[in-house]
């Protein structure tokens, strides 16, 4: 189906293409669900948060979007804003959840599917949610050395 214009596309086209787009959108949200081990609903709370969100910068090596940049509005304190990065690299954000507990936040979330909504209007297909590493790395327990001072220790 290449066309020149979109003048040349048909609605039957237009249609079949906009079902595929949607079920790769599923299938990823899908499997952020299952890796992350959290309801689908909270992973499609987060593509409609992301609908709010401001791209900030996009990170292109080649034709291939490597990482994506983004300001998100709180839900709770108006006027105040997340600034999120993703990519296969990690993540960030500025917030409470992920700043000080290290945790893949609502606002992660919701770049991370804006990042995927972006690659399957680019290239047809959802993103590669094995090459983003650090989403298995968040449920391997972590390790704990030996004798180490934890903030719940009561030796010296």
């Amino acid at each position: 189906m290449k066309t020149e214009s979109l003048g040349e596309v048909s609605e039957k086209d237009l249609i079949e293409v906009t079902r595929e787009i949607g079920r790769e959108i599923r299938e990823f949200a899908k499997k952020i669900s299952e890796i992350l081990n959290i309801r689908l609903e909270k992973v499609l709370d987060a593509l409609n948060l992301a609908r709010a969100a401001e791209i900030i910068d996009i990170k292109v090596e080649g034709d291939e979007i490597i990482g994506i940049r983004a300001r998100v509005p709180s839900e709770s304190r108006p006027g105040h804003y997340y600034y999120v990065t993703v990519g296969y690299y990690g993540y960030k954000c500025n917030c409470e959840a992920t700043m000080y507990r290290g945790r893949i936040c609502k606002h992660v979330l919701a770049v991370l599917m804006l990042w995927n909504v972006i690659n399957v209007f680019k290239t047809g297909k959802a993103l590669d949610v094995y090459r983003i590493r650090w989403l298995h790395e968040q449920h391997q327990p972590e390790k704990e050395s030996e004798g180490e001072l934890r903030e719940d220790s009561t030796s010296i």
